[in-house]
């Protein structure tokens, strides 16, 4: 077995871990605002946009002369971390949702 050394094989499982409660506590904030699935879909596409911009400069960085650092990769996973956490269960419960009306026809 090949053992990695880098830190970040298995940091997104972290991450989820961490940044978890701090998203349902988004959650309940903005459902007293009375927020909408179009506005976690619209959060969720720009952070995925953010994290592929973040990596694109690291890119860019490295490809200038300098040494990438594992810190660029970890923006990016903490980026797209948070954007999947924000969109995941609605997207799911969209989607069981809509295949309970499926089945139902039947």
């Amino acid at each position: 077995m090949v053992k990695s050394r880098s830190p970040v094989p298995g940091l997104q499982s972290v991450l989820i871990f961490v940044f978890t409660p701090f998203v349902i506590a988004l959650w309940a904030w903005q459902a007293k605002r009375a927020g909408s699935l179009d506005r976690h879909q619209d959060v969720d596409r720009l952070l995925r946009r953010d994290a592929r911009q973040l990596i694109m400069v690291a890119a860019a960085w490295q490809a200038a002369g300098d040494e990438a650092s594992w810190l660029w990769l970890l923006g990016y996973f903490v980026v797209i971390t948070i954007g999947e956490l924000y969109l995941s269960p609605i997207g799911l419960s969209l989607v069981s949702r809509s295949h309970r009306r499926a089945w139902s026809r039947c």
